[in-house]
């Protein structure tokens, strides 16, 4: 990772993160991954800890068709803008947006199923890589150096094809705000509200909401 004048950052980087693909074992099935995850990112700093970056991946999704007798390979591909500022001495801000296709196993929501790849309802034994989009912003305001004070909002959205189950999701929202104090520098308490939305692609949605506290020690 090079850095330029002490602004500018660049990357590079082969991975080989685990895959999240959709098969059945009858009409499809898994094989080996045999090409890394490329990822690369730019990104400027203006001052200590405020910085916008750019960053992308590109991937191989490789699976088998049972019905060809096939291996076949797809590419899947995301980009994410992101960005720390603090327009004023106490508040500072984070902003994260993502879109790719097949890259729903790098984190969000979507990693609690099989969304890199997904059948092709009326092809049997195909698959593409569905589009997601993601943000999310935060704010951070200190009232005092050992105090400070949260709230995030952000939301998942997975762009699947036609003619998907009802059941399966199709968007997610959240939103927290908290609270922590540095008691001493051994001893930090705090507080947070969460709410949170599901969406699926029938329109049928849920709520959740969350009341935490802690209280913790360093030792």
């Amino acid at each position: 990772m090079p850095v330029v004048k002490n602004k500018w950052y660049f990357a590079v980087s082969a991975e080989t993160p685990s895959k999240s693909i959709d098969t059945d074992d009858r009409m499809t099935a898994s094989v080996k991954n045999w090409m890394p995850d490329f990822a690369a990112f730019v990104q400027y700093e203006w001052a200590r800890g405020q910085h916008i970056r750019i960053a992308g991946i590109a991937r191989t999704l490789s699976y088998r068709n049972l019905v060809s007798g096939s291996n076949c390979n797809k590419v899947g591909w995301g980009v994410q803008l992101s960005s720390v500022a603090r327009p004023l001495r106490e508040l500072t801000s984070y902003l994260t947006v993502s879109y790719g296709k097949g890259h729903e196993s790098l984190g969000g929501d979507l990693l609690i199923g099989n969304h890199d790849l997904v059948a092709i309802t009326d092809r049997p034994g195909e698959m593409y890589a569905p589009a997601a989009f993601g943000w999310c912003l935060g704010l951070q305001y200190n009232f005092r150096p050992n105090l400070f004070m949260c709230v995030s909002a952000s939301e998942s959205h997975y762009l699947l094809r036609d003619g998907a189950s009802p059941d399966e999701y199709r968007r997610g929202l959240f939103a927290a705000v908290n609270v922590f104090w540095n008691m001493t520098p051994r001893i930090q308490v705090g507080a947070e509200f969460d709410l949170g939305r599901r969406e699926n692609i029938s329109g049928e949605h849920r709520y959740a909401k969350r009341v935490g506290a802690v209280c913790q020690f360093s030792f």
